[in-house]
């Protein structure tokens, strides 16, 4: 006779304690057939996962953070274990995410040698920038040319110019380079409204 849905269930939570004990008695099998089911099916396991991370984003996050708040320690051991054993996927998952996001890693490079200069650093973002560029109408404030666009500090770092978007003008990168440690020329289009 067959059993229905409710049936197994009420008898899977009656009988509770029972298989604890046979699958403590029998761990290694149980590992096995597990394994096996996992390595059968991993294809739509990991569809299955995904589905259902995508479903439920939020709640997901949630017990992350609650996780990782409950065992920082161990999460970061975790994940520096995890990176020194695929150092080959590390590499290929900051390259990717460079290649996704670069305004982004072009706003942090800039910022990052700013500090290394030691120069004052002033709020500047990824969107910062690109509202900037779009002001300017994607053009070089030096040549008015539209080419690809780099940050220059009107003041420069070196003569005590701080890192903001209050200095901060896109030229091209040869006008860039021409213009060097000086001062932005007399010519300079009016900057950027803060």
């Amino acid at each position: 006779m067959a059993q229905t849905k409710e049936q197994a269930h009420t008898w899977y939570l009656k009988n509770k304690e029972r298989r604890k004990a046979i699958t403590e008695k029998n761990k290694v099998h149980v590992a096995a057939v597990k394994h096996a089911y996992y390595l059968k099916n991993k294809e739509k396991r990991k569809a299955s996962d995904k589905a259902y991370v995508l479903a439920n984003l939020e709640l997901v996050r949630a017990r992350q953070r609650k996780y990782y708040k409950a065992h920082r320690e161990s999460a970061l051991a975790g994940a520096k274990a995890w990176r020194e054993r695929y150092p080959h996927r590390v590499k290929k998952n900051s390259r990717s995410y460079r290649e996704s996001h670069i305004e982004e890693h072009r706003v942090d490079g800039a910022k990052r040698r700013a500090m290394k200069a030691k120069a004052p650093i002033g709020s500047f973002t990824g969107k910062d920038w690109t509202e900037m560029k779009a002001a300017y109408g994607y053009r070089c404030v030096y040549c008015q040319r539209k080419k690809p666009l780099t940050q220059d500090h009107v003041i420069p770092l070196v003569k005590g110019g701080m890192h903001g978007k209050s200095i901060i003008v896109p030229a091209c990168q040869s006008c860039n380079s021409r213009k060097s440690a000086r001062l932005a020329p007399p010519f300079q289009p009016v900057l950027y409204a803060v």
